[in-house]
């Protein structure tokens, strides 16, 4: 799959308790056979001036189906589906494109013990 277009951004979010996850998120507003739009970011305290391909900006508030996968990164689709399918079957409706926090990463531990909380904005 070729990534065709990515845009960067600062995420700009309140300072938290670490509760274990990375500051890295990724938003996933397209994903096509051959092409990609995903945001990536970091939390910060401050809101940060953009810069070219970098914009500042927030990660949506509200409402949200979320659940944790365990495991290799090319098996998170099970994790999409699974929670489209939730969704669906609670009467939900989506609200926003889902993103990805990353507990971990593949630096620090095995494939299968890779940990990330997918959240998927609902109405």
């Amino acid at each position: 799959m070729a990534t065709t277009a990515i845009r960067n951004t600062e995420a700009v979010i309140p300072a938290r308790e670490n509760r274990g996850e990375s500051k890295f998120r990724s938003i996933y507003h397209a994903i096509a056979q051959d092409e990609m739009i995903i945001e990536t970011g970091v939390p910060t305290e401050l809101s940060l001036p953009g810069e070219a391909r970098i914009a500042s900006g927030w990660l949506q508030e509200g409402r949200m189906a979320t659940t944790t996968h365990i495991g290799p990164y090319d098996r998170l689709t099970e994790a999409y589906e699974a929670l489209y399918t939730w969704i669906q079957a609670h009467g939900e409706e989506s609200a926003g494109s889902p993103w990805e926090s990353y507990a971990n990463d593949a630096g620090s531990v095995s494939a299968a013990a890779l940990r990330t909380i997918v959240t998927w904005p609902i109405k």
